[in-house]
């Protein structure tokens, strides 16, 4: 029965019996929130691959073999130059230096693929991350990527203004998932379905579940009550 049949038949949805019903199936809405909860929680703990991300700082400053002061136009060149060392961390030259100095098998374009560069507050820092599974091996990523960016950036560029102000350390906490975030969603959902389940059961029932429903809708005197027997269904 749609519910548009039933407001016309019976009337409008009585909020305070909705909340009345979902009160009456209060086990309903613990189970799905608690089994919602605990699965993802379980899931996303156990069976997603953590992953962490460790990050480097680097500096994009004036030439080190200029000892005189910077003026406008090497500010305005340093700024163009950020994006030129964008692109140059995603270059396979970049990339096969990084995984020859390390030594791993890992595929230059997952390499370029989780590697990030990203402007701070658009300065002339830059951050240098990547993300994997293993821990040490993010750290010694990133700080390959910066040791060769410095190297490179002179060779290609023809300047010496990169200058690493921070390594990368070795992340203690998994970035991805967020376990918690994760569990509380999906407890959430499992919530709303409850709710969605036993809004559905109570406008889909044809049958009165109280005296005063009997005279409100049908304007019909109930002339008696059968009880409800221990032991019956």
């Amino acid at each position: 029965m749609e519910v548009n049949e039933y407001n016309e038949e019976y009337g409008e949805i009585n909020l305070l019996e909705l909340f009345e019903h979902i009160i009456k199936k209060w086990w309903v809405v613990l189970i799905l929130t608690v089994v919602a909860a605990g699965v993802t929680f379980y899931i996303t703990k156990e069976k997603v691959t953590h992953l962490y991300t460790a990050q480097s700082t680097i500096f994009i400053g004036r030439d080190a073999t200029n000892t005189l002061g910077i003026s406008m136009e090497e500010l305005s060149m340093d700024n163009k130059l950020i994006a030129d060392y964008r692109e140059l961390v995603n270059t396979r030259l970049v990339s096969e230096r990084v995984k020859k100095e390390l030594a791993i098998t890992t595929e230059t374009d997952k390499l370029s693929k989780f590697i990030r560069i990203d402007t701070v507050n658009d300065s002339r820092f830059m951050r240098i991350s990547f993300m994997d599974p293993d821990p040490d091996l993010a750290m010694k990523i990133v700080n390959k990527y910066s040791e060769v960016l410095k190297e490179k950036a002179e060779d290609v560029v023809g300047v010496k203004n990169v200058q690493i102000v921070d390594q990368a350390v070795l992340p203690k906490t998994n970035s991805s998932p967020n376990i918690l975030q994760n569990t509380a969603i999906a407890g959430l959902l499992g919530f709303m379905t409850a709710i969605g389940i036993i809004f559905l059961s109570m406008i889909l029932s044809n049958t009165f579940q109280k005296e005063e429903e009997i005279e409100r809708e049908l304007g019909l005197p109930s002339l008696g009550v059968i009880p409800k027997f221990k032991g019956e269904n």
